[in-house]
């Protein structure tokens, strides 16, 4: 039986955004410096059919001129329970982070933009690198 599984919603949970300079020079170059990427799943006892994966980035660009971290949720929802076979599936490792990403990507684009910067356009990521086991935190993570 194939389970059918939909993104059901994105929420921005979090969003810190600092421009350290007084006086941002627009030229510097804003698509260079470093960048954290990192994800948890959360799943519900009370809602068997639902899990969400949490997307957390932290960027600072190569000047410090700016810094932004940004937390979003991208919840997904099954017409089965979630059980265990399920949570250490290739979907919610790396399928629904790769649905989902694209979303933050969105968000810090137009965040950066909206703020008056050149958009910072977050690169694509191959999430098969997050397929590890056993999870820690830093299985979850990419610093570039």
């Amino acid at each position: 039986m194939n389970m059918n599984i939909s993104i059901k919603n994105t929420l921005i949970t979090i969003i810190d955004f600092k421009i350290f300079k007084d006086s941002y020079d627009k030229e510097s170059d804003t698509n260079t410096g470093r960048f954290t990427v990192k994800f948890d799943l959360k799943y519900f006892d009370d809602k068997p059919n639902i899990f969400v994966v949490v997307f957390h980035i932290s960027i600072l660009d190569k000047d410090e001129l700016f810094k932004l971290d940004i937390s979003l949720d991208a919840t997904f929802e099954t017409d089965e329970e979630i059980d265990d076979d399920f949570k250490s599936s290739s979907f919610p490792n790396i399928n629904a982070p790769a649905i989902g990403y694209p979303f933050i990507r969105a968000q810090v684009a137009n965040i950066t933009l909206n703020a008056g910067i050149d958009p910072i356009m977050l690169p694509t990521i191959n999430f098969t690198t997050f397929n590890k086991e056993p999870k820690k935190d830093s299985d979850n993570s990419i610093v570039e």
